[in-house]
């Protein structure tokens, strides 16, 4: 784990880092940042930490002084095999939402809570599934000042097992409340058991549903496969407009497609969502995509590059959400 911190400002700046573990324990460590300097923390070499889950805040203690924060995880063999990156939060809320979640074989998918009060948090999440439009719900009590862990398929579990204990539960998108201002991040992982994992991707969650999205990238070079992932966690069916954008030439493709309530859909632009003579025009090509709703959803795309084209073993990839109008 490395948090990469960055002092815009023209002045030294002192920041408080609060690193909150899973089994409640929490401790406070200072660290100076350098006018227009980039700091990294290692928080592997922190003998507290070491093999510990675990969240962690950072505060400039003046909103005039403001910092970015991004964290990035490696993981290795016998040398660095797969890894992520992703921006920190920058505020607490009671609502976060999450388009993309796989609950197959050889995948794991998390969701990491962090509950940075000093009194117990219920979080109730909603996990909609792909082809079901009545969604899977579990409570979670989070203990004060800790991270919180939620496994999507985890069948020594029953409380967490989304499948319900039936099964594998397939594609799966998922909206969380809480009774108090939480962060909730999902990861994921690929390649089998996580001694075998490959490669992973994480995302802060978003905290509201919206009626556009936009997705500057996407490609069908070889190698590659994109998807967008779309969750209507309304209950009313709503008709999405997906445009796609090609490089160079101004191309643009239109396609609609109905959501229906309470669940998530996965457009695989490799075949199957655009027409034949469309689909044709995307192979090999970069592009854009945008989508548009009557009814607000959420939209992440997915990236992944096999190993070797045409096979299914995924070396590589990564999801993110759309950029929304606001």
């Amino acid at each position: 784990n490395y948090y990469l911190l960055f002092n815009p400002n023209s002045v030294d700046i002192s920041v408080m880092a609060t690193y909150f573990l899973s089994g409640g324990e929490s401790f406070m460590i200072p660290y100076g940042i350098k006018a227009n300097q980039r700091l990294t923390i290692e928080a592997s070499k922190d003998p507290r930490l070491a093999g510990r889950d675990f969240s962690v805040t950072f505060d400039t203690m003046s909103a005039a002084l403001p910092i970015v924060a991004e964290r990035a995880m490696y993981w290795n063999r016998d040398s660095w095999v797969g890894g992520h990156a992703s921006i920190g939060a920058k505020s607490l809320a009671t609502e976060w939402h999450f388009a993309e979640g796989l609950a197959i074989p050889r995948y794991e998918t998390y969701y990491t809570v962090l509950n940075p009060h000093a009194t117990w948090t219920t979080l109730s999440a909603r996990y909609f599934i792909q082809g079901r439009t009545v969604p899977f719900t579990r409570t979670y009590n989070i203990p004060p000042l800790s991270r919180y862990t939620i496994q999507l398929k985890n069948p020594y579990d029953t409380d967490q097992y989304v499948g319900g204990g039936t099964g594998e539960a397939g594609d799966v998108s998922a909206s969380f409340t809480s009774s108090q201002p939480t962060i909730i991040e999902r990861s994921m992982y690929w390649g089998g058991i996580w001694v075998n994992w490959v490669e992973g991707s994480n995302v802060v969650g978003v905290n509201a549903p919206a009626t556009e999205w936009h997705l500057p990238e996407g490609t069908l070079a070889p190698g590659f496969e994109s998807y967008v992932l779309i969750s209507n966690p309304g209950d009313v069916a709503t008709r999405v407009t997906l445009r796609l954008y090609l490089d160079g030439d101004g191309g643009r493709i239109s396609k609609y497609v109905d959501v229906p309530p309470r669940t998530r859909v996965s457009l695989d632009l490799n075949g199957g969502v655009l027409e034949a003579v469309d689909q044709a025009t995307i192979l090999n090509r970069s592009f854009s995509v945008s989508v548009s709703s009557p009814s607000p959803v959420i939209v992440e795309h997915a990236i992944y590059r096999s190993l070797v084209p045409g096979t299914f073993w995924w070396r590589t990839g990564g999801a993110s959400f759309g950029i929304t109008e606001q």
